[in-house]
């Protein structure tokens, strides 16, 4: 997502090195961030999450994840990508058998919420289907897959009012949360991109 925006708006090799430089600075910043993050977490002094810094959600661990990743294949610096491959391993190792990933998470990883935020879940499993390939041997594709297939498990395709068929909620339970009770636009915006990354990536394996 940010380097769809950072990347190349106008014709020119000058607008090209500007809109780099840019992405490389908002990088910098997010890499700072992140080295002051055990102490400065706990201090609730890092600007993470909407609500609670010091527990953000997996709705912005995965915009984060996916800033990292674009931005990691637009400078061409793997290094961004082990960073976003680092964080990928310290998420498969927290999530339940079937695929439900906690919702709020601390500075050291644990749980901060009893309920899953469904559109994180999904925004991580994009970035799981799309760093595939830069380490097929990590099979990314496999973490992605349990995550989607943990939303898609909460779907509910028939209902009283059509209008909700198919929608996706903000948590899993229902009454989670994030977007407590509610059917959310961009929750089913995101799981149609981890099913687009998905079939994308499948079509590419395919012998």
């Amino acid at each position: 997502m940010l380097s769809n925006q950072l990347y190349p708006l106008s014709g020119g090799q000058h607008h090209e090195q500007h809109h780099y430089r840019t992405a490389d600075t908002s990088r910098r910043h997010l890499a700072r961030q992140r080295d002051a993050h055990r102490g400065a977490a706990r201090r609730g002094q890092l600007r993470q999450d909407l609500d609670h810094h010091d527990q953000p959600l997996t709705h912005t661990i995965g915009y984060t994840l996916e800033g990292l990743f674009e931005i990691g294949v637009l400078l061409g610096e793997k290094r961004y990508l082990e960073a976003v491959r680092r964080t990928l391993w310290s998420i498969r190792k927290l999530l339940r058998p079937d695929g439900f990933l906690a919702g709020r998470w601390t500075a050291d990883w644990r749980p901060a919420a009893d309920w899953c935020c469904l559109t994180g879940s999904c925004q991580i499993a994009c970035v799981c289907f799309r760093i595939h390939s830069y380490y097929p041997e990590e099979r990314f594709d496999e973490l992605g897959a349990k995550l989607l297939s943990f939303v898609a498990s909460t779907q509910k395709l028939h209902w009283p009012n059509p209008g909700l068929a198919g929608g996706i909620h903000g948590s899993y339970p229902f009454g989670g949360e994030y977007g407590a009770y509610t059917s959310l636009n961009w929750a089913a915006k995101f799981y149609a991109d981890a099913v687009m990354d998905q079939k994308n990536l499948e079509s590419k394996l395919k012998p």
